[in-house]
C-alpha cells in the first residue's frame, strides 16, 4: 500500500474548477520513494503540496495517506504524516544592523578560525 496515493486531485482558488490551478492530478508514492515537482514558476507545485498537507482547502479529489482520506482525518493526524515546510519563510527576529536579510551571522565561538573575514576560504 503507497504512503500517499492521490486520484483526480484538482485545486482552484475560485468556486470554479474551470479556473483550476490544476486537474487530474495522480500519483502514489510508496516507501522509500522519491518524488520531484518540477515546473515553471506559477504552474501550481506549491499549491499541490499545500492540498497534499491539508493546508488549503477545497481541493476536489482523492487523497489517502497510509490508506485513510484526510478530508475525514484531523488536521493533527494529518501533520503527523506529511510535514509541509514553506519555501519563504520570514524570520521570528530582527536580522543584525548591516546584514542583508538572508545573511546568518554565527557567535564568535561558533566561528570557525578558517574563514576569517580577510581571507578567502
Amino acid at each position: 500500500m503507497p504512503l500517499i496515493a492521490v486520484h483526480d486531485l484538482a485545486f482552484s482558488y475560485t468556486n470554479s474548477m474551470a479556473d483550476a490551478i490544476f486537474r487530474d492530478v495522480a500519483f502514489s508514492v510508496g516507501a522509500g520513494d522519491v518524488l520531484c515537482l518540477l515546473g515553471p514558476n506559477g504552474t501550481g507545485k506549491s499549491t499541490l503540496l499545500k492540498c497534499l498537507g491539508n493546508v488549503l482547502q477545497g481541493w476536489r479529489g482523492v487523497i489517502l495517506l497510509d490508506g485513510s482520506d484526510i478530508s475525514a482525518m484531523r488536521p493533527s493526524d494529518v501533520a503527523k504524516g506529511i510535514g509541509y515546510v514553506p519555501q519563504n519563510q520570514a524570520p521570528g527576529f530582527p536580522r543584525p544592523l548591516g546584514y542583508p536579510p538572508t545573511t546568518t551571522v554565527a557567535p564568535p565561538q561558533e566561528r570557525s578560525p578558517a574563514l576569517h573575514p580577510a581571507r578567502r576560504p
